[in-house]
Parts: C-alpha cells; structure tokens; sequence
C-alpha cells in the first residue's frame, strides 16, 4: 500500500492502513500534510484569528488590572504572528515523538514486539484526523467570519457557561472533543493491529494516554487562570 492510500485508508479503511504500517512504517507524507492546514489557516484567516488574540490579551490584561497599550498590543500580535505558523509546524512532530515514546513504553510493557518507527508512523498517521478539524475551522470562519480555536465547537467546553471558563471542569471538558475521540479509537484499533495488543492492554494504554493528556489540559488551564489573577 502506497503512502497515499495508507493516509487515506487511515480515515476510510483503518484496518488495511494500519496492517500496511505495521508491514512499513513510513511517516514523511503525514509529516508534510498535518502540519500544513493550521498553517495554511493562519495565514489566510490570520485577520479573524487576530480577533481571538486580542480578546485573550484584552482579558488577561484586565485580570492582572494592567493597562494593555497599543504599542504593547502591537508587539504581542508581531510576536504571535511569526511563533503560531512556526508551532503550527513543529508541535505536530513534538507531540507524535512524546505520543510515540508513551505507547512504546507501554507496549513494551505490556510484552509487544513493536518497534519505535512503527508506532511514531501509527501515531502521526491518526493525527491526519485533526486535519478536518482545521477543515471545519476553515468552513466555519467562511461562514461565520470568525471561529474559537482555542475552544471549538466539536468539544464539550464549547457547552458549557462562560462563567466555568478556567475551572477544571473547563479544562477536563477541553479534552472530551469529537475528532480527539475519533484519534483515540483509531489508536486503540492502531495497538491492536501494529503492536498486536489485547484487547485489554490496548484499551488501558489509550483510557490512560486519555487521561494524562486530560490532566495536562486542566492544568495547563488552572495554572493560566492563577497566573492571571496574580
């Protein structure tokens, strides 16, 4: 199976793709594709994006009980600007190499031969699911003018009252999102095949990649939300 259809297959045929990678790893085509629509989206709905940005300053400004200047409005969006396209770029291949190291050691733990290649291939492979997330973004800001990155409409925060934003409720509820739930079940069909995992194992290593990542949300949230209040 060619590089095309295994990232193809990754969507429409699971089962095919992921035996293809188990047979060869290869992992340059979705290296070049997942990082490419977030960056796109940047750069040609950076106006609508700028939107969110100076909302985020505007109350994070407002917490601290600063005065945000002009001049120092500006500089943030300059610096924004040129770090989101390059985080855009490398947290993809970060995020597959710190996922790729979890379910290696977890595999390993749980006595599967599989290698290191094939899991980073597997994990960057599932990433192509966020893809039409950005798709969606794109739609909707077509549609809308605008649309919460940081909070999209496919995940349980984007329901919940504006006065939980910030609370570990928030930040849980950050993680309970449609196309990670999607990733999630792809990587649990993922160990099966690749790492030729039980049922048991590989449902375990997901439910607890799940919930670290979970936790690392709500912290990361708590700890903005304290910063702001200082």
């Amino acid at each position: 199976m060619g590089a095309w259809r295994k990232l193809r297959g990754t969507i429409f045929s699971p089962s095919e793709a992921f035996e293809a990678i188990r047979e060869k790893p290869t992992f340059l085509l979705p290296m070049l594709v997942v990082p490419l629509f977030p960056v796109l989206y940047f750069l040609v709905f950076w106006d609508s994006y700028q939107v969110q940005v100076i909302r985020m300053l505007e109350t994070q400004f407002a917490n601290m009980g600063m005065e945000l200047t002009r001049e120092m409005l500006d500089a943030q969006l300059r610096v924004t600007r040129i770090l989101t396209p390059i985080g855009a770029l490398v947290g993809p291949v970060i995020g597959t190499l710190a996922g790729a190291t979890y379910h290696f050691l977890a595999a390993r733990i749980a006595k599967s031969k599989v290698t290191y290649r094939q899991l980073f291939s597997l994990i960057f492979h599932v990433q192509v699911v966020g893809v039409l997330l950005w798709v969606l973004f794109m739609v909707l800001t077509l549609l809308q003018g605008q649309v919460s990155i940081q909070e999209p409409v496919t995940s349980l925060a984007s329901l919940l009252p504006e006065e939980l934003y910030g609370t570990a409720l928030y930040g849980a509820a950050l993680s309970v999102e449609v196309f990670s739930i999607w990733q999630l079940c792809l990587l649990y069909m993922g160990l099966r095949i690749v790492a030729r995992l039980s049922k048991r194992a590989s449902l375990l290593i997901v439910l607890s990649y799940f919930v670290l990542g979970a936790l690392i949300s709500t912290g990361a949230i708590l700890f903005s939300t304290r910063m702001g209040n200082l």
